[in-house]
């Protein structure tokens, strides 16, 4: 079994779970109707962090 270790950078409010071989558009994940902490397109996951939300009244 092989272990990786990676650091995660969420300055900018998100993060991506993906491979160097995504060709979604991240831009076009992210809509005033989706979800503000999750966006899934076919060959990713986004991350929204709570650094983003914070003081913006959610729960």
């Amino acid at each position: 079994m092989s272990v990786r270790r990676f650091e995660i950078f969420a300055d900018y409010f998100q993060f991506y779970v993906c491979d160097e071989t995504y060709v979604t558009d991240t831009a076009a994940l992210w809509s005033p109707d989706s979800d503000p902490m999750l966006a899934v397109g076919p060959d990713l996951i986004a991350i929204g962090t709570v650094s983003q939300h914070a003081g913006a009244g959610r729960a």
